[in-house]
């Protein structure tokens, strides 16, 4: 059996008040509050299909992780250590899905310990932060098992939108920063929910639907098959 563990991005100011400060850790996927995830029972299929690019024999258990969604630097972190408490008690095999900050989120985690690791991870539309906001160390990168990330080439949100709102000393303030869109040691694949006309608000959406994950499918495999 795989675990599947979907980690949602930042949330709204309003969508934090209703949602983010209500739940957190580990919830049921079908029936926990639903802000965050994938909703449509297609777009569950497809997340399962992925899982079993990673384990073909076995049953996939759909989890979600909820955090605060906050656009912080110490709100990522603080998520990091509940995600890191939650996996100590999985004892299956796991595969983490992500989406926006949700990669942050994943990659403190996976950077605390240098004796743990999960068995694969998928970022998607993850703002990859350089300097001090950094989440993705060499440990946190060993830790991920087999690695992908996927972008997409109209996201407006993911480099340009994170860099805007992130700040190296601070992580909270406005400012610039090192921002982009690929994790060294990860395999690093482009895919295009919606095709190249899409607008760069809703590619950043696009980026956790039932589009993306089958088109992530089709790009783990096209990697394995090429060896790149």
């Amino acid at each position: 059996m795989l675990t599947i563990i979907y980690v949602h991005g930042t949330f709204s100011s309003k969508e934090i008040k209703l949602f983010g400060l209500k739940h957190r850790g580990l919830g049921d996927f079908l029936n926990a509050a639903k802000k965050g995830n994938p909703k449509s029972e297609a777009e569950q299929r497809a997340l399962i299909n992925l899982g079993h690019m990673f384990r073909s024999k076995g049953n996939c258990v759909l989890r979600s992780f909820y955090w605060s969604g906050g656009d912080t630097r110490a709100d990522r972190q603080q998520a990091g250590t509940e995600l890191y408490a939650c996996l100590q008690l999985i004892r299956t095999p796991v595969l983490l899905v992500t989406h926006s900050h949700g990669g942050n989120v994943a990659g403190h985690a996976l950077s605390i310990s240098d004796a743990f690791h999960v068995d694969a991870t998928c970022l998607f539309a993850c703002p990859v932060i350089g300097g001090a906001d950094n989440a993705w160390h060499p440990v946190s990168v060993r830790a991920a098992g087999e690695f992908f990330t996927f972008s997409h080439p109209r996201d407006g949100i993911q480099v340009t939108g994170a860099a805007a709102r992130n700040s190296i000393d601070m992580g909270a303030s406005w400012g610039s920063s090192f921002v982009g869109d690929k994790v060294a040691g990860a395999k690093n694949i482009v895919i295009s929910p919606g095709g190249f006309f899409t607008g760069p608000i809703e590619a950043h959406s696009l980026m956790h639907s039932e589009e993306a994950f089958k088109m992530a499918c089709g790009g783990v495999f096209a990697s394995r098959s090429t060896g790149r």
